[in-house]
Parts: structure tokens; sequence; C-alpha cells
């Protein structure tokens, strides 16, 4: 088939395909073909499609950098694409601001971009369970903290299985825990078991050194020292994650690593051997980097699946702050992002559209410095260990409340509309569906936020009225619900700071649930204006169904260093009653998905 012949045809069949993979603003000849079944030594042709993506990306960069100046689409049929390393695209593998590079999905066919690893060669044991060997485990070239079984996320051994033990008291060096009641005396040191602690608004996950049947030991101090809240204390929750003798119940898995062995406790009549086995080993998938003096510019893809990433311990343990940042100490000062499956930095005009985030390690997507006028739309994100978005997105942050060092570097103008955002925080329990942070004129709408262990929708990160990057943002028409799942202290929308310009309008906000598993007073709330949150637009808002139980002081709204006159109020409606006002009728509908996007709301949950 001639070439010319070949993109007729293409763009015939691009016509005509359904929502959710190529927009129609960019239906076109297609340029190149990728195939996850493809022999390699191929030309991108159709007939003879690229067999990796690499190869696509490079032969992109060869047609630009000899002159061309259209529009080029890759198209990647359907299968799942094994990659080995991160998938990095720089400046010269995007667009202009005359034309673009897009990579999209064949029409009717689902690629999938893995980092994970098919685990076979499951071997029966007693009781159900069944191994499997793993050399590149034994010789320390790969280890993993997740495992998936036919797109499911499989829960390690956890003792208590239901539940908590509770902390009794701390040492001072903030490392050792007496606990009751009694665990079975076994020591957890050396085998890469964790303790879990949960606090207010974050949790912490420790390696373990050393255990007694009352107290355990970590290999780092527990928590962000210095500061009560995120830190152990008596009265607080904690469990223990990850020894053989935890795996009692089916669904159940444990690594040893020494050994290079893989446990997996199988239901009766199971076979393993039958079912398709996912271990993680990338940490990140796509990594989209320019630089302050050259953007990535009119770089999109639509129609793929994102998939398996892995999020470790890191050597200093993870100390949860908030919104899935980690640090030591106060006095350190420095604070840590954890990774995101798909990261943006210095990108301009770029889309992720009409895609799939799910089974991520760590965080879903990240936009940072020097991002802007960029798209997130139409995506399904679930199943993520922590934060679903991250606009703002800051590697490290020295000190924890610092903004970007320079101008060029905000992110601004970006948007994030029609998402269905579910089951973050899988991990990190102090995750939000979306964290808007340090930017400019971000724009959130018409997103459903939902089955969210701590908060929503979050904006701003800085615990003062002073004056920051965070300006303009408009959050508007989104539908959030069943949040506050397992924390305390923040709601279906929680704001920091000073964010002149801001608007919260037309949101539909209810199921705010009690959480409380740190212990402790529990407020959890609609709408939560934390520390200097000054600057907002409160217009045609509906907020019900704040739960009133277990003597909870859950609010419909609540202030913390802020002030309800600091902000301007319009024709909102606010209740903690569960019945539905009629506000909410008028909002159904007009918050949450827009009707060519709810088709997501039944794949979502396949």
């Amino acid at each position: 088939m001639n070439r010319i012949l070949e993109q007729a045809i293409a763009v015939i069949v691009m016509c005509g395909m359904a929502v959710g993979t190529l927009p129609t603003e960019i239906v076109r000849a297609v340029d190149f073909y990728v195939a996850p079944d493809a022999s390699g030594g191929g030309d991108g042709t159709l007939a003879k499609p690229f067999a990796t993506l690499e190869e696509a990306r490079d032969a992109v960069r060869r047609k630009t950098q000899a002159g061309h100046k259209k529009d080029i689409v890759v198209q990647l049929r359907g299968g799942v694409y094994r990659l080995g390393r991160t998938l990095d695209f720089r400046p010269r593998d995007g667009g202009t601001a005359e034309y673009s590079v897009t990579y999209a999905a064949y029409p009717g066919e689902r690629p999938v971009l893995s980092g994970g690893r098919v685990i076979t060669g499951w071997q029966e044991n007693a009781d159900n369970m069944w191994t499997v060997k793993l050399s590149d485990v034994k010789n320390g070239a790969w280890w993993f903290r997740q495992l998936y079984v036919d797109g499911k996320r499989l829960p390690r051994g956890r003792y208590p299985e239901e539940g908590f033990v509770k902390i009794k008291n701390v040492s001072k060096d903030h490392k050792t825990l007496r606990f009751a009641p009694s665990i079975p005396a076994k020591d957890l040191g050396g085998g890469d078991a964790e303790v879990v602690v949960v606090q207010n608004w974050s949790i912490s996950r420790e390696l373990i050194a050393s255990s007694g049947s009352e107290d355990v030991t970590a290999i780092t101090p527990i928590g962000w020292v210095g500061h009560m809240a995120c830190l152990p204390k008596p009265g607080m929750s904690i469990f223990f994650e990850h020894a053989l003798e935890f795996v009692t119940k089916p669904g159940q898995w444990y690594l040893d690593r020494k050994a290079g062995v893989l446990y997996y406790k199988a239901a009766e009549g199971e076979d393993p051997i039958k079912r398709q086995f996912v271990a993680p080993v990338l940490k990140q998938l796509i990594n989209i980097e320019g630089d302050k003096d050259h953007s990535v510019r009119n770089l999109h893809f639509t129609g793929i699946g994102f998939e398996h990433t892995s999020f470790l311990i890191p050597d200093i343990g993870y100390g949860g702050i908030q919104a899935c940042y980690h640090g030591t100490t106060v006095e350190e000062a420095v604070t840590y992002a954890v990774d995101v499956a798909v990261e943006m930095e210095y990108c301009r005009n770029c889309s992720i559209t009409n895609s799939r985030i799910q089974r991520i390690g760590g965080s879903g997507l990240g936009l940072g410095a020097g991002c802007q006028e960029n798209r997130i739309e139409g995506c399904l994100i679930s199943d993520i260990g922590g934060t679903g978005v991250n606009i703002g997105h800051m590697k490290v942050k020295n000190p924890l409340w610092s903004d970007w060092s320079a101008p060029f570097e905000v992110p601004a103008d970006n948007e994030v509309a029609n998402c269905y955002i579910h089951h973050c925080g899988a991990e990190l329990w102090g995750a939000h569906g979306i964290f808007d942070a340090m930017t400019r004129d971000t724009h959130i709408h018409h997103n459903e936020v939902t089955q969210i262990p701590y908060g929503g929708i979050a904006s701003g990160y800085v615990w003062n009225r002073d004056r920051t990057s965070q300006q303009g943002c408009v959050i508007e028409y989104n539908h959030i619900h069943e949040v506050m799942l397992k924390l305390n202290d923040s709601g279906c929308i929680y704001t920091l700071g000073f964010q002149p310009g801001s608007i919260i309008r037309g949101n539909l906000l209810h199921g705010v649930r009690i959480g409380g598993y740190a212990g402790g007073q529990v407020c959890n709330n609609g709408i939560f204006f934390d520390e200097g949150s000054k600057g907002f637009l409160l217009e045609d808002n509906v907020i019900y169904d704040v739960d009133q139980k277990k003597g909870a002081r859950n609010t419909a709204v609540r202030f913390n260093r802020s002030n309800r006159d600091w902000q301007i109020w319009v024709n909102n409606t606010i209740q903690t009653d569960a019945e539905r006002p009629d506000a909410a009728e008028k909002l159904t509908g007009k918050a949450g998905l827009e009707s060519e996007y709810r088709h997501l709301l039944q794949d979502g949950t396949k």
C-alpha cells in the first residue's frame, strides 16, 4: 500500500472513531504507527509499525529536524507496551506554536504503557500458599511493594488483619513505639516489614529495625520530627505490614528479599497459573521536561493507558506531612514529593486527554515548574497510591512553605477538566484527588472526585496570609463526594493561604465522612478554609450530608485562622443534614462530568 493511500484510509477511519481516542480537533493523516507485537525493524508504516515508542519518538525527532513544519500524528495499536525505562520527551520531541505532535490510540483500540512485569512460574504449597522464585529480587536488581492480579491491587499481609493497635508511649528519638494490645512475639526486623502510623492528616511508613510483643523500633525516626500533628503520640493508631506470618487471608502476599521468593495466599479452588500477576519495575512512565529557555510545546497524548509504577520507601523513611509531601525534621525544612507516573516540567500547550491513569504506586500526574497552558481532560484516574493530579508539583521544597524561586517557574493557566478521579491514597492516605499549589490561574472544572481517604480538591500550600504565586484559581462545577474516609482535618475542598482572585463556584459537595482512624477529635468539612485562607469568591455551591455521627465536630464550612468575612459569599446552600436540598437537584447535570464524558462513570468500574 503506498503512503498516500495509507494516510487517506487512516483519515477516513479516524473521522468515524468514538470518543476516548483521538479528539476531533486533531483528526488528520497519520505519520507513524507503533504496535506492541511488532517484530522490530519496522519503518513506522501501518504494515510495518515500530515496535517501541522510543523508535517513534526518534522518528518524529528526525522528521522535525529535517525541516517538517506540519502536524505529526503517531498512532499506537492496542495492547500493552512494557517499558524497560522511563520514556523521556524533550523540547525537540514536541511541536511549536505552528504545529503539534500527537501520540494517539489507534481507532477502537486501547494501548497501555506499563511499567510492570508479568510474574509467572507459580508453584503450589500447603494451605493454598503459592510461591514463585524471582532471581532479580534475590540479586538485588528488583524490589516492589505493589502487586496486581487481573488489574486488581492486592494487599500485603497485615497485623492486625482489621483495626489497629494503639500507641502507649514514644521514645525521645522518635524511633521506638510501645503499644497495646500485644502482637505475636516475633522480631520483625530485617525482613522489610513496616510500621504504619495513622496521624491526623497524614501517615508515616517506616521500615522496622526490631520488634517485640509490645514495642517496635524503626530504622529511621518516625514522622516529621518537630511537628506534633505529624509525629506518633500516645493514643494514635498503628498497624504492621509485610511479614510472611501476616499472610493469612486469600489475596494477601509477601516478598522475601533475601530468598527472592514471592508468596501468595490463594482462595480455595483458585489457580494463580491461570491469572495475570503484574508487579511494577519503574517509578515513572513518562517524563516530559524542558527548561526555562526551551519549553516542550504542543505535545499531546490521547486515548492511552498509563499503568504500573512503584512506590518504594525512601532511605529517609516516609514521614508524611500533608498532600503526599514528606520529610525528616522541621528544622531541616526540606520536604519531598512522591514520584508521579507522568511528570511535566516547562511544558506549554501540551495535553493528556481521554486517557487512563491507573494502578499507580506513587502519585498520578504532576505539572511542575514552568508548565503553562496545559490540559488534562476526560481522563480516568483511579487506584492511585498517592494524589491523583498534582499541579504545582515541586519535587523538593526548601523550606516547606517556599514559593518558586523565579516568576518563570510558576505554573500558570493549566486546566484539569472532566476527569473521573477515584480511589486515590491507596497507600499514602494523606492524598487528594487534585492538589493545586503555588500556581496562577489554574482552572479545575467539571471533575468527579470520590472515594478518597483524605480531601477531594486542595488549593494553596502556605500557612499564613503572605502574598505568593497562588492566585486566580477557579474551582467550579465539580462533583466531590465520599471523602475523609480515613483521616481528619480536610474536606471536599480545602484551602491554605491568601489567594486573591480565586473562585469556588457551582460545586456539588456532599458525603463528608468521619475518618478518624488516628483517634482524637474529628473535624471534617464540606469546605475547610485553613490558615490564612483569604480572597475567595464563593458562589452557587451546595454542601450537604456532612456526617455527624460518633460525636464528631464535622461542619459544612470551617475556618482555622481564617475568617468568613475574608471571602465573598453569593447564593450558596450550606447544611450538614443528609437530606438532599432542592439546590442540589439544580446542580445535577451541571456539576461533575459533562455529557460527552459521563461514559467514564461506567468505564471507571472496569
